[in-house]
Formats: C-alpha cells, structure tokens, sequence
C-alpha cells in the first residue's frame, strides 16, 4: 500500500491507545506545563466531551480539580460513550488516572460497570490491566497535549509536535487495585494470580489487593471462603486482618474471630473484639449457612 494508502482518512476519530506507540517519546519524558484555568473551564471542557475523540481529549488535560462522587464522570460517559464504545477501554483508563477521579476510581468502576457501560469483555480487559501494571501507558496526539504539557529534553525542556504522538504514564492509585483484584478472582485461578501479583506491590497496593478478595469471599463455598478470609487475617496491613475477621466472624467464626482479634497486635482490631464481645454477650449468634458460588 502506498504512503497515501495509509494515512488517516479526513475525518476519521483520532483516539488513545494503550501501551507506548509515541513517535516523539525518544526525545524524553512528558512534563505538565500548564493547567486549565479554574475549575469552571473544567466543568465546561467536560460537558462539550460528547464523542469518545473529545472525552479521551478532556480527560488528559492537567488540573488539580477533585470529586468525590462518580456522578459527573458517569454523565461524562454516557454522552461520549453511550452509543459508541469506540476506545471506550482507554477512556476508562484516563478517567480513573484522571485528576478529578483519581480518589474515586473503585466507585467510578462499579458505576460503569453497573450502568453497562463496560460489558464482560472490558471488564476483563480492564481488570487484568489494573492488576498487573504499576503505570499504563496511554499514547495519544500530540495536538491534544501540546498546549498543557512540556518534553523533559536533557536538562531543558521543550514544546511538544502536534503532528507527533506522545505516551502519558498515568500511574494508578490503590482503589483500583482493589476493584481489579475482586474482579479477578473468579476461581482459585483467579486468586492465585491476585496473591502472586499483591506479593510483588508495595505495602499499600497489596493491601488493596488483598481486600479486593475479602469483597468476593462471600461468593464462594465454604471452604474457599474460609481458606481466604484465614491468609487475609494474617495479611501485614491491619485494615485487611480486621475486613477479614469480620468476615470470618459474619459466617459464623465468630468466636474464633473474635479470640484472633483481642491477641491482635493492632489496637483498632483489639478495640473492634473487646466491643463486640460485649455486644455478643446480649445478641445470639446464628451460625451462617453455607454460601454458593456465584456464576
């Protein structure tokens, strides 16, 4: 095919893909340069996004405005996405590494994903991608980044090419980790990769990781269950030991959860076994029946 053969149709969408593809990424790194003025020019950029070239367009602008409901990123989607699921799997992916959702983003992913938005196939996709990377790289055009950001060039820096395209490492915060791990662990498969990879993550990721497989024990038989729940409640990370007793306790393991609690080196988990056995002392304990798996 000749060199006209292969250039972009006039008029056909320009939209990120993941990985790095940058033809001006050997010249050095990107750095922010600029940010939109206030956050009502971020209200308004967002609202014009109707198409999924213009949200991806907004979603990698700097700014330092932060939300802490879904809601206007879900409004977001549906006006880009709705009708088109074109890169509807990169979008996610600038939307919860985006400034405004970056504290958010478990929430924001379970709202798409509720919404169908993101069908069982980008669930997947995205989930295996949150899981895995430290930082997913997203190359977009240049045109798009050259009125906010700079290229790092030796110790100086220099404008970007519009004409050239440029990967963004959009580094990913451990909420999504959560949402990704509980996502994947399906089966015992599932698990054994979430424990391979939380092995792997800082302190804070794993912990993420591990409680995103407290979220889904409720899902399986008995003993997966208990398996789990058993290794979470050794886990380092205090929040982790007490999701997982109190799970442990909600299916019946109350006591034994409790005895676990009060010899618990953290003071909080302590606190939660000295109160609840008082409150067991008037409150019959039921033991849970066995939970089926869900499909």
């Amino acid at each position: 095919m000749g060199r006209r053969g292969r250039r972009r149709a006039r008029g056909e969408p320009v939209l990120a893909r993941l990985g790095t593809h940058g033809t001006g990424d050997r010249f050095g790194p990107l750095v922010e340069g600029w940010v939109l003025d206030g956050p009502l020019a971020d209200l308004v950029a967002l609202h014009g996004a109707d198409t999924p070239e213009a949200l991806q367009r907004v979603l990698v602008i700097p700014g330092r405005r932060s939300d802490t409901l879904p809601d206007e990123a879900l409004r977001a989607f549906r006006r880009a996405h709705s009708d088109d699921g074109t890169g509807v799997v990169e979008s996610v992916v600038l939307a919860i590494t985006n400034h405004r959702w970056t504290a958010i983003g478990r929430p924001l992913l379970e709202r798409l994903t509720d919404d169908g938005l993101l069908d069982e196939g980008h669930v997947s996709q995205v989930a295996l991608r949150l899981l895995e990377a430290d930082v997913v790289a997203v190359t977009v055009s240049g045109a798009w980044l050259a009125d906010f950001y700079l290229q790092q060039r030796g110790d100086d820096v220099g404008r970007l090419d519009p004409a050239k395209t440029y990967a963004l490492a959009r580094r990913l915060g451990p909420q999504v980790r959560r949402w990704a791990a509980a996502r994947l662990a399906r089966d015992r498969e599932g698990i054994a990769r979430v424990l391979r990879r939380a092995l792997l993550m800082d302190s804070k990721h794993a912990a993420a990781a591990l409680l995103g497989l407290v979220d889904v024990a409720e899902h399986f038989h008995d003993t997966e269950a208990i398996e789990m729940l058993e290794l979470a409640a050794d886990w380092p990370a205090s929040a982790v030991r007490l999701a997982a007793l109190k799970r442990l306790a909600a299916r019946g393991r109350h006591a034994q959860a409790l005895d676990r609690a009060a010899g618990d080196r953290a003071a909080t988990i302590r606190r939660w076994a000295a109160h609840h056995r008082q409150t067991s002392l008037f409150t019959p304990q039921i033991e849970a029946a066995p939970r089926t798996r869900r499909h």
